[in-house]
């Protein structure tokens, strides 16, 4: 669908009247290129009408419906995004409509640097963000690890405030795939960001206690170990002050028919936050057979314990 347009893309600018003003200026590639690049036709003469436009710094409806002709060849050339930006800004353009352009735009193509940080401008702009969340749980819905959408996320989360509901968010999210690790990291952003870097010890324990909930529900998962491992540093209290998450790990571990190497390695850490040394080395010994790739790295933490 094209948002704004005033010529007919199916008819050659050249053969357009209402570009009859205009005298396209075509690529300099010198005077002996060597491996000149066979553009299509219909390519090559918007880029020459583009490149006159831009000389002129032409800012009119023709020229936002000549940068929408543009992105339709290569949505990830930046500078018809500027332009178009710069255009959108002199005609003082309502946004609604720019920001369904972007959005049909990014469901096209979902890992485009420039579509986002359109986006990300045009929000600025408006100044609110309320199809953001909406926007972003379409795009993360199709792919959980879109790093774009996330990011785009926590800039609209952080810059207006808009923490509430982003926790059962998460929750939602690690309910269909405990794995996300994007989730666990947004989660973790939420935390923080929400409480200025305030937590109290309640909600630390909370959080701990959450983690290792999921944990139980596949237990080979690094993202709840890691998470509850910081917990414990950036608290304070060490794994020794969630004493709950040590019994949960003993438990757990004495259950388990082979090494579960995530598992025990939460258990070593446990067990060296207790002082209990010489049983976190011992356990770096097992892990050391269990865990081939990283076993030299299980006998340096067995020697330094």
């Amino acid at each position: 669908m094209s948002i704004i347009q005033t010529t007919d893309a199916s008819v050659p600018l050249a053969s357009n009247a209402g570009w009859n003003d205009v005298a396209p200026v075509p690529q300099d590639d010198g005077p002996s290129p060597v491996v000149p690049i066979a553009y299509a036709a219909d390519f090559r003469e918007t880029m020459d009408y583009f490149r006159a436009v831009q000389l002129s710094n032409e800012h009119s409806l023709r020229t936002l419906a000549l940068t929408e002709r543009v992105i339709s060849f290569n949505a990830a050339n930046y500078t018809a995004w500027h332009f178009r930006r710069a255009v959108l800004e002199t005609l003082n353009m309502a946004l609604d409509d720019e920001l369904a352009f972007t959005e049909e735009l990014c469901k096209q193509s979902p890992k485009n640097y420039q579509i986002w940080y359109h986006r990300r401008v045009l929000v600025e702009r408006m100044g609110h963000a309320s199809e953001e969340k909406r926007f972003t749980a379409e795009v993360l819905d199709l792919d959980s690890k879109n790093y774009h959408a996330w990011a785009h996320r926590q800039w609209c989360v952080r810059r207006f405030g808009a923490f509430a509901g982003e926790t059962a968010f998460t929750e939602a999210l690690l309910q269909a795939d405990v794995r996300n690790n994007s989730a666990w990291n947004h989660r973790w952003f939420v935390l923080l960001e929400s409480s200025g870097g305030e937590v109290s010890r309640e909600t630390w324990g909370q959080e701990a206690a959450f983690a290792m909930a999921r944990a139980d529900e596949a237990l080979h998962n690094e993202c709840p170990y890691n998470y509850v491992r910081g917990v414990a540093r950036r608290s304070g209290l060490t794994l020794a002050g969630f004493p709950f998450v040590g019994a949960w790990a003993h438990k757990r571990a004495r259950e388990q028919a082979v090494v579960v190497v995530p598992l025990s390695a939460l258990l070593v850490d446990v067990l060296e936050a207790a002082q209990r040394n010489r049983e976190a080395a011992e356990l770096c010994g097992v892990l050391a057979e269990a865990d081939a790739v990283r076993a030299r790295y299980w006998e340096r933490r067995a020697s330094l314990l």
